[in-house]
């Protein structure tokens, strides 16, 4: 069954101008659509297959991160080592989890939003991701305790479906 999604006409075009989302999913459909939403949102988007790819993006990248947008399950690095690793370097990059059988804590930082989902869905919690970072501020203060503490590169192998 393909996969379809119906791209929201242009809401708040104004607020989306000038923030960046880096967007990391395996499956290559939903990785495509939803930058073309975010896009189509006025988003700044770059799509990485992965969370090695993704890192490798953010590093070249010289301003800020706004929102991580990751897929929980992806091969070479996860969205749990994904989070851990850029977080790390840019605390301020709100992050926003998008998986179809999230059964862990998300860090104090990330909103999930399960699979499958709306564009407007996905707009509205980007939007909220966006939201949320701005009042935590910027001085790495949404990593409190054992999340930022632990090592931020986790690697495993994904089995196909």
């Amino acid at each position: 069954m393909a996969t379809q999604l119906t791209v929201p006409r242009r809401e708040n075009v104004r607020e989306a101008n000038g923030f960046f989302i880096l967007l990391a999913d395996d499956d290559a459909a939903i990785r495509s659509l939803a930058g073309k939403v975010l896009r189509n949102q006025g988003y700044e988007v770059l799509e990485a297959p992965d969370g090695v790819e993704a890192l490798a993006l953010a590093g070249r990248r010289h301003g800020p991160i706004h929102v991580l947008l990751t897929d929980w399950r992806m091969p070479r690095l996860g969205g749990e080592g994904l989070i851990r690793s850029l977080c790390a370097r840019r605390p301020e990059t709100a992050v926003l989890i998008m998986s179809a059988d999230f059964n862990a804590d998300p860090p104090p930082n990330a909103t999930v939003l399960p699979k499958p989902f709306t564009a407007r869905d996905l707009v509205k919690k980007v939007r909220d991701a966006l939201d949320s970072s701005q009042r935590l501020g910027t001085n790495g203060t949404q990593f409190p305790g054992a999340w930022r503490e632990m090592p931020p590169v986790v690697l495993h192998s994904h089995e196909p479906a």
